[in-house]
Order: C-alpha cells, then sequence, then structure tokens
C-alpha cells in the first residue's frame, strides 16, 4: 500500500510538470502569434500612412492646378 502511495505521489507530480510545460509551451505559442501579427498590423499600418500621405500630396497639386485653371480661364476671358 505504501508502494502504490508514492507510486501515486510521483504519477501526479509527473502529471503536474508534464501540465506546466504545456502550459508554457501554449504561452509561448500564443506570445509568437501575437508578435507576428503585431509586425503585420504595423507593416499595414506603415502602408497605409504612406498611402494617405500620397493621396494628400495629389489632393493639394490638383487643388493647385484647379486655381491655376480658373486664373488662367478668367485673364483670357473663356
Amino acid at each position: 500500500m505504501g508502494q502504490n502511495k508514492g507510486t501515486d505521489e510521483t504519477t501526479t507530480q509527473k502529471s503536474m510538470n508534464s501540465e506546466d510545460e504545456l502550459d508554457t509551451l501554449i504561452t509561448s505559442l500564443i506570445a509568437d502569434i501575437k508578435a507576428k501579427r503585431d509586425k503585420e498590423l504595423d507593416r499595414i499600418s506603415e502602408d497605409l500612412t504612406f498611402t494617405m500621405v500620397a493621396l494628400c500630396i495629389i489632393a493639394v497639386l490638383l487643388l493647385i492646378t484647379a486655381i491655376f485653371l480658373i486664373f488662367v480661364i478668367n485673364r483670357v476671358g473663356l
């Protein structure tokens, strides 16, 4: 009986160690997935920022062109 109790305690301890290792593995995998997702989101954010700046520059250039054309048309008298 005493030997079975020791075996049960050893088995329980091994099981607890296995659960701790599994928890650690899952935690590290989740951290890796989050890190990859964050990097991807940062890249997308940078791409969107670049696109928005480019669109703003184009909008300003179109506005300047429109104002220039209005002055030219008024001066020519069309």
